[in-house]
């Protein structure tokens, strides 16, 4: 090998060293571009998901607005309970049935736990009166249960019952 064979070799050799370098370079930058690219979305991807969660809950909570208002009317307030005790003695009193509250408590209540009104009631009347009285109490429109209730036929006036009730009343919070 002559000397120009030999100078064009090493500069060939040069070149190609220098271009496979460049090459190696532009192959190891174009993975981090897409190892970044990747990293993106799948950000993207978890940000719309949660997106389309928040959009779910909004219309979910839109399209319940009314229902969540019919549930509230079936719970009493704390400052409605004397209201409410009010308003079973004038019905009552229109029904021609005596009635005495024995117990008024707030049982059950803790923390973050919503209670009862428990609501003790003493009460007579004719059969009828008293039947339709209970009936009222059983129908009431809030969410209730009544684990007490006992009747019985007075032997001091004819044709008088008379009777105890005991009502829970769940108490919104």
């Amino acid at each position: 090998m002559n000397n120009r064979t030999r100078i064009v070799l090493i500069v060939s050799l040069v070149y190609f060293i220098a271009v496979a370098s460049v090459l190696g370079c532009v192959v190891y930058l174009i993975h981090q571009q897409g190892t970044r690219l990747d990293e993106s979305q799948i950000a993207i991807a978890e940000h719309a998901a949660k997106e389309a969660a928040y959009n779910h809950v909004v219309q979910l909570l839109d399209s319940t607005t009314a229902d969540r208002a019919a549930l509230t009317t079936f719970f009493i307030t704390e400052k409605e309970t004397i209201t409410f005790i009010s308003e079973l003695e004038i019905i009552a009193k229109r029904l021609g049935v005596t009635v005495e509250t024995t117990e008024l408590a707030v049982v059950g209540k803790t923390g973050t736990a919503p209670g009862s009104l428990a609501v003790g009631l003493r009460f007579s009347g004719s059969p009828e009166q008293v039947t339709t009285f209970v009936t009222i109490l059983e129908n009431i429109p809030y969410h209730s249960s009544i684990p007490d209730l006992i009747i019985s036929k007075s032997g001091a006036v004819a044709n008088t019952v008379s009777g105890t009730i005991k009502l829970l009343i769940t108490i919104k919070s």
